[in-house]
């Protein structure tokens, strides 16, 4: 006997659960990502190295370089350019209130906030168990592409921390994205045209694009 279909919420619905907002912050945020053809802000974990006191004493040369990151992020959200494209945050559950009062200081612009599971870049669905496994990273995804389909969304640029990279050859280079953001990167480019921004830390745009930067 087969089993009946699952019953799915309708995507508006879905959406708003999942970002814990309400419609008319969606219907603005489809506004500004047609206004700009498609194109959203993605940051994964953007204040993560703020918890780390320990590491950042230690680190000197890199607590510099994230500081720089995070600074040139708050100005970036913070900008009034027409050309700047609505944003996301994806952030750990335990730190979600906390941020949106930080980016409530920053920009009058509503900015869409995606839960993830502590200490990894997989969106906590409603009703999850924050419980790190196979099963629940394969169906954590599927609702999210989903709602940014339905929100207009058809290009990506990432940013965040970390952001890690590790290099293999076979017949040529083959580059693969690591660590938070290189999770969500490899989590949605399937479905969208996604490209890392010059807003992750600590590896960069000019290393992830390095080879194609030196052929222009």
């Amino acid at each position: 006997m087969e089993e009946p279909p699952r019953w799915e919420p309708p995507v508006e619905l879905l959406t708003g659960e999942l970002f814990q907002t309400d419609q008319k912050t969606l219907e603005e945020f489809k506004s500004g990502v047609e206004k700009s053809k498609g194109l959203a802000m993605i940051f994964v974990h953007p204040y993560f190295v703020t918890e780390n006191e320990e590491w950042n004493r230690h680190e000197n040369n890199e607590s510099l370089a994230a500081a720089r990151t995070m600074r040139r992020t708050d100005a970036f959200i913070g900008s009034e350019s027409k050309n700047k494209p609505p944003i996301i945050i994806f952030e750990e559950s335990h730190r979600i209130q906390e941020t949106a009062e930080h980016i409530r200081s920053l920009t009058g612009t509503s900015v869409l906030i995606m839960p993830t599971i502590s200490g990894t870049s997989i969106p906590a669905l409603p009703g999850s168990n924050h419980v790190v496994s196979s099963q629940e990273r394969a169906k954590a995804w599927p609702p999210i592409i989903r709602s940014l389909k339905y929100l207009g969304v058809k290009k990506i640029l990432l940013g965040g921390m970390y952001l890690g990279m590790t290099t293999t050859w076979t017949h040529e280079k083959q580059i693969h994205l690591t660590e938070c953001v290189g999770g969500v990167y490899g989590a949605l480019s399937y479905d969208f045209e996604v490209e890392i921004s010059s807003f992750t830390f600590p590896t960069t745009r000019k290393d992830v694009y390095a080879d194609n930067e030196k052929e222009a």
